[in-house]
């Protein structure tokens, strides 16, 4: 579910991914509403690397004909991609 992609390099797309338990993001400015995160759990890569959770909180995705509300968003700081279950 690639929804946008900006000309100046920056992959702001949101990629589908079976495989994941959460919604991830690595860019804080997607989340509409955020909280700090105070939780110990990591997010691991399939390389094992385990990443900080810093906040929890909920975006909106919008497409040509609906928008679409994903809660309980994790913001992963070093997150490469913003992942949808």
């Amino acid at each position: 579910m690639s929804l946008a992609t900006t000309s100046y390099g920056v992959d702001t797309s949101w990629y589908m991914d079976s495989g994941a338990t959460d919604h991830i993001t690595g860019e804080l400015e997607k989340l509409t509403m955020r909280y700090k995160y105070h939780g110990g759990d990591h997010v691991y890569a399939a390389s094992g690397t385990g990443m900080e959770i810093s906040h929890v909180g909920h975006s909106t995705l919008h497409s040509p004909s609906n928008k679409i509300h994903l809660r309980n968003n994790l913001h992963v700081p070093h997150a490469s991609k913003s992942l949808v279950l």
